[in-house]
């Protein structure tokens, strides 16, 4: 596997089948171009949270499985991810510079899911509901974002937090 620094091309030969057949016509992660069975379907992405991220970086057979299947995340988690890489709390302290492009390597084998205002108003919501408070309300809006890409597992390190939260998605403790 290779990565260009400039950011021109997909870090490995797995990433760059998986990105032509994403543009291909027949289905994808989410939903199908005809609502009918007219080609071999791919299989669902997991959606991976910044601390799923964050290890992947760490373990390179978690990484290497990041590379060969994709995934789904907001692009919020690559602040959350930069903050835990740059603010030592992994008993090493990145540069800027260096959590960037490990970022930007990440990124090749990921694809990123955005909840509109109104869907976040929702979660939030929906947070009341179910007596969410504090920094959960983080790990609700990461499992909303991965329904709303179709995801049908959540990659964590924190799968505890996602327990109550899950609305019928499977928890994967990537640690």
């Amino acid at each position: 596997m290779s990565f260009d620094p400039a950011g021109r091309g997909p870090r490995s030969k797995a990433a760059q089948a998986r990105r032509a057949s994403l543009s291909a016509p027949r289905g994808g992660p989410i939903g199908h171009c005809c609502g009918r069975s007219c080609g071999p379907r791919q299989p669902l992405k997991s959606y991976w949270d910044s601390s799923a991220l964050v290890e992947a970086l760490q373990n390179p057979k978690l990484r290497q499985a990041l590379a060969r299947q994709g995934g789904w995340t907001r692009t919020h988690s690559l602040s959350e991810v930069f903050s835990t890489l740059t603010g030592g709390r992994l008993g090493v302290r990145s540069t800027a510079e260096d959590a960037v492009r490990l970022l930007e390597d990440l990124a090749h084998d990921l694809e990123f899911i955005e909840m509109s205002a109104a869907q976040t108003f929702r979660a939030l919501g929906k947070a009341k509901r179910l007596g969410v408070r504090g920094g959960l309300v983080h790990d609700l809006l990461h499992a909303e974002a991965a329904l709303l890409a179709g995801a049908k597992k959540i990659l964590t390190l924190n799968d505890e937090d996602f327990q109550t939260i899950r609305q019928g998605m499977a928890i994967s403790n990537t640690g």
